[in-house]
């Protein structure tokens, strides 16, 4: 992102030892290294509600990056039946809702968005979606880098 940002700044100022031919491979770089920083950062939300990465220990639910990790150093997430079961209404209503090309898919990276949709906080509904995957009451039915789209299973 320097990169890029020093490219634009130079072409904003339009200074004279400007020569595009030279930056173009710089600019490819620099896109081709953002594009890897983000393919990184969204395959983080599919490995946080991966199912072999959640524990869940009634009322405490664990969130992990991976199984391996030390449950001592994890601030479990206390979970409430009542909160479970309205957030579930609200999420089969948002998935089921007729809307256009991935209307109804949920961008896990959108925290004011969770929280306006689902009239939550973004950790409570990040528990609750990994409390109803490992529970086999929900399950992933696509995504695309940080949006996905859930699907109950009944």
């Amino acid at each position: 992102m320097g990169q890029i940002s020093q490219i634009a700044n130079k072409v904003k100022h339009n200074q004279k030892d400007l020569d595009l031919k030279e930056l173009a491979p710089n600019i490819k770089e620099g896109l081709e290294n953002t594009r890897n920083i983000l393919t990184i950062l969204n395959r983080g939300y599919k490995n946080l509600i991966d199912p072999d990465n959640i524990l869940f220990q009634k009322p405490k639910i664990f969130m992990c990056w991976s199984p391996q990790v030390d449950l001592n150093r994890v601030s479990p997430y206390n979970l409430d039946e009542k909160r479970i079961s309205e957030i579930s209404v609200s999420l089969k209503d948002y998935i089921q809702k007729e809307v256009p090309l991935r209307g109804n898919y949920i961008d896990l990276g959108d925290r004011s968005s969770i929280q306006k949709n689902f009239s939550c906080y973004y950790r409570e509904f990040i528990a609750i979606i990994c409390y109803l995957i490992k529970s086999n009451k929900m399950k992933i039915k696509d995504y695309e880098g940080s949006s996905f789209l859930f699907e109950f299973i009944m």
